[in-house]
């Protein structure tokens, strides 16, 4: 949140005084939309580690906000269709609607892939 180092007395080389009041204005437009509180939109962060020969190790995620895959076995895996190789990282971001039917697949032996996802 930096735009420069305002020099001032007591603050000297950072910019606190503007972002202060922007915080400030931010949480004002808060409490006027009636925003926050019991409102607030909740949201859950979900992960797992399948590996080969888990129960689980392909599957679907659905009615999620985000999903992470990384590889972290020693086999290739496959997300929706596309092969992921070993140590690459895959990210789905729905930006607000919600993302549905992303298929991945760890059932290679040795494939290993980290899901983290957001509900």
């Amino acid at each position: 949140m930096s735009v420069g180092n305002l020099k001032t007395e007591g603050s000297k080389g950072t910019n606190f005084p503007w972002q202060y009041k922007m915080l400030k204005g931010i949480g004002e437009l808060v409490r006027i939309s009636g925003g926050g509180g019991s409102t607030a939109i909740k949201r859950t962060v979900n992960s797992k580690r399948p590996k080969a020969g888990d129960a689980d190790d392909a599957g679907t995620l659905t009615n999620c906000y985000s999903a992470s895959f990384v590889n972290v076995g020693a086999a290739d895996i496959t997300v929706d269709s596309t092969i992921v190789k070993v140590g690459e990282t895959v990210n789905f971001d729905g930006n607000g609607p919600l993302l549905s039917n992303i298929t991945y697949d760890a059932s290679i032996a040795t494939a290993e892939v980290l899901i983290t996802y957001i509900t």
